[in-house]
């Protein structure tokens, strides 16, 4: 057991949750005078600031509590009146599950809201009691909500977009330091080695604070959206430089505009990083623009004077692609400044010779999980009947206090059945130690009930805190001791026989869980992570193929955006695939490697379909390679050879047992180019052609995302 709270979020909520729980009880016992209402007040404050977090500025974070008192008001009033029978509560609470479950793929505030919501619908749903007390239950709810809210806007307020934007200055200050010692001004080999070892740090920090977080800034606004295509565009940008040596930059050609885009490159880099720090600051893509143009024109100049001076169009060719490296990364720069304008709201700029900058629609977010395939929409099935299951079960077998039952479904049943066990073991064995001390301490207590207000708020602060920080035991213990002190506290004198029902309730709530993960996909996490990113890569991997074979001959537009939109949907399922596994953490994905592996797969599809998608642009204006037959038998080659590198690739990982996947990369293709150049249409023909198995051939190096 060791604590691990990075950014002192677990800790900012225990500190939060221990002052807000003891003024609730205050307020509700003492002030309003609210009994009935009691238990949505304390499950509320909880469900409002340990389970659910919002951030932002403070008007955005004081509308988003207020929205959710809205919604949970609704919530509330359908789990009173859908609690009057067995069916009806079981069909109120499958209806319910579900929506919550699935809507949260949205991510963003809209996720944000989610726990807090079904932590007080399922207190609704058990309770019940009738319309006649609806009232009373909603005092109770939103004194929750005016704690909770006071407590946030006052107490260590925090924003997750900010701290999101901090990483991104860091990693894209870096970027800019790695650009210009590999390309911008001499440098020596030690210092290029640091600079990338810096550019590694920053991008692994900015992964570790944005993966696997359910309330991160990638909701369903465009600008959220858009700050999440800038942490996969700064990973595709970082993995164009795995798999090359230190002395590949020397071997370069000093093409018109070569070190002009260098520079333009790494100042453009540091003004991104000024943008994720300033949203008034607006960063400019011309000097990239500008410059790679005349490099491409510079390329095509030296390409036609080499091969009407008599020099090996196979050699001009080796020559040609020595430094395209650069480019590749100055396209994901420029990329990178379109989507940081947008994400600080500023208009596009008229780039004549940019390909147009990627989108993440918020329809093709929801149409992705709208399949069997969807972690999302499984996940949210196994929600909605686990919880309607416990609430069968707690409405024909008259669990007292049943609400701990459908609280053990929701904190035990997990993406899959080996982690749902192991969660179910660790729940009980939390759960009896808690209720264990806890009795203990209440026979010590007597009539002392000035102790049980001393401890309550160390026990709030410790469930709040010690469940992330330190384990999830840790964390069921002392959330089991909190709620027989607050219930002893309630309810003078406390009554023993209380715990006894709490470890009842979750062992019923245990084994409901268990029971549904095994009947419901019980794949492992990683077996199931592992099908999503292989269906990923094949369907990238058709998508590059077809937009190379478009080069060379005539090919149907709207079939090609129909596969970029195909391989998009199973990159969305491999990426969310890869995230929800992450925050319910299986047994099977422990292991670190398996983690960087994954994350490092799923960059790497982004990787193949962005270079399909920049080349597409050259494509879709006409079939530029025709009558070069070196050229085109070298993109033949090359098409060939990466479709089934990539093949193999996905069905190693589908097949792997291990993090480890052995595919090894494509050696270079050798361009034997023999048609001599002798117009200027030729010679951008033949620089694109070049350029193109450059893209695929560095594709290929990185083999398996290069974390093998």
């Amino acid at each position: 057991m060791h604590i691990h709270d990075p950014g002192h979020v677990a800790l900012r909520r225990g500190i939060r949750a221990a002052i807000a729980v003891p003024v609730t009880l205050v307020l509700a016992l003492y002030v309003v005078d609210d009994t009935a209402g009691l238990v949505f007040s304390l499950f509320g404050v909880v469900g409002l600031l340990v389970s659910s977090d919002f951030a932002g500025t403070w008007q955005m974070r004081l509308s988003s509590y207020l929205l959710t008192g809205v919604v949970g008001s609704v919530i509330v009033a359908a789990g009173v009146i859908g609690s009057g029978s067995a069916i009806a509560a079981t069909c109120t609470t499958l209806v319910v599950a579900f929506l919550l479950g699935f809507v949260a793929l949205l991510r963003g505030r809209v996720a944000a809201a989610i726990p807090a919501v079904q932590l007080i619908f399922v207190v609704a749903v058990s309770v019940g009691g009738g319309a006649d007390l609806l009232l009373p239950y909603l005092e109770g709810w939103w004194l929750a909500v005016a704690v909770a809210t006071t407590t946030a806007l006052v107490v260590l307020p925090r924003s997750s977009s900010t701290e999101l934007r901090a990483r991104l200055a860091q990693a894209f200050d870096a970027a800019a330091r790695a650009a210009r010692a590999l390309w911008a001004q001499p440098s020596s080999a030690a210092d290029r080695a640091d600079a990338l070892a810096r550019f590694d740090e920053a991008v692994a920090a900015l992964d570790t604070a944005y993966g696997g977080k359910p309330f991160r800034p990638s909701g369903s606004t465009a600008r959220d959206r858009t700050l999440q295509l800038l942490v996969f565009h700064l990973n595709g940008a970082h993995l164009l430089l795995k798999g090359h040596r230190l002395d590949d930059f020397d071997r370069v050609v000093d093409l018109p505009g070569r070190n002009e885009l260098a520079v333009a490159m790494a100042d453009g880099l540091t003004a991104l990083g000024r943008a994720m720090r300033d949203t008034s600051s607006i960063p400019d893509a011309r000097a990239i623009d500008d410059a790679r143009a005349r490099m491409m024109t510079g390329a095509e100049e030296y390409a036609l004077e080499r091969s009407l001076g008599h020099e090996p169009t196979a050699q001009i060719a080796e020559e040609v692609r020595t430094d395209h490296l650069l480019r590749m990364a100055a396209l994901f720069a420029q990329e990178m400044i379109a989507l940081a304008r947008r994400a600080n709201g500023a208009p596009p700029e008229e780039l004549p010779d940019a390909p147009p900058s990627p989108r993440r629609s918020w329809w093709l977010v929801v149409r992705s999980q709208l399949n069997w395939s969807s972690p999302w929409l499984r996940n949210a099935l196994r929600s909605a009947l686990g919880l309607g299951l416990a609430v069968l079960v707690v409405q024909l077998a008259g669990l007292d206090r049943g609400f701990w039952v459908l609280l053990g479904v929701i904190s035990i049943l997990r993406f899959d059945s080996v982690g749902t066990r192991k969660f179910a073991w660790q729940a009980l064995a939390g759960t009896i130690i808690g209720v264990v001390a806890t009795t203990v301490f209440l026979e010590f207590v007597g009539t002392q009930e000035w102790l049980l207000w001393t401890v309550l708020p160390v026990m709030v602060f410790i469930a709040a805190w010690g469940g992330t920080a330190l384990n999830f035991p840790v964390g069921q213990a002392a959330f089991t001791s909190f709620v027989l002190i607050g219930l002893g506290i309630a309810d003078w004198p406390p009554k023993l026989a209380t715990g006894l029902v709490r470890i009842e309730d979750i062992l019923v709530g245990a084994v409901i869980a268990v029971l549904v993960a095994l009947i419901m996909w019980p794949r492992g996490a990683a077996g199931e992570l592992r099908l999503r990113i292989g269906d990923a890569i094949q369907e990238a991997a058709g998508f590059l193929n077809a937009v190379l074979t478009a080069l060379t001959t005539s090919a149907d537009r709207d079939d090609l955006m129909a596969q970029r939109l195909q391989a998009a949907q199973r990159l969305e399922l491999a990426a969310e695939t890869y995230d929800i596994a992450l925050m319910q953490r299986g047994v099977a994905l422990d292991d670190e490697d398996t983690w960087k592996a994954a994350s490092a797969a799923v960059v790497a599809v982004y990787l193949v379909i962005s270079t399909a998608r920049v080349l597409s642009w050259f494509a879709a204006k006409d079939p530029l390679i025709s009558g070069m037959p070196g050229l085109e038998a070298a993109l033949a080659q090359t098409r060939s050879h990466s479709q089934a590198h990539w093949d193999d690739v996905a069905h190693a990982i589908r097949s792997s047992e291990a993090a480890g996947v052995q595919v090894e990369p494509l050696e270079p293709t050798a361009l034997n180019v023999q048609v001599p150049l002798t117009t200027p249409t030729q010679a951008h023909a033949f620089v694109v052609g070049v350029w193109a198995v450059d893209w695929v051939d560095h594709l290929d190096r990185l083999g398996y995302g290069s974390e093998k």
